[in-house]
């Protein structure tokens, strides 16, 4: 039995800077499984995700709509 270890991640999103872009985000986000909560700091260009998938899968995800992102910071929940 696999036990899903949930965290805490920071993503820095490059060129998130409006409500339009966070939209856009947040529907590529509720397509993922595995995300459980997330917020927005667009001022820092800031992307707060809490989930139990490896933050790669989100850094692929954003890519895919057009954005570059990298962890800025990951904590186990």
């Amino acid at each position: 039995m696999s036990e899903t270890v949930t965290q805490r991640s920071v993503f820095y999103v490059e060129g998130m800077c409006c409500a339009d872009e966070q939209a856009v985000i947040e529907k590529k986000l509720r397509s993922l499984t595995g995300i459980e909560e997330y917020n927005f700091n667009l001022v820092a260009r800031k992307l707060h995700v809490t989930h139990s998938l490896s933050p790669s899968v989100v850094i692929t995800a954003l890519h895919q709509i057009g954005f570059a992102a990298k962890v800025f910071s990951l904590q186990p929940d």
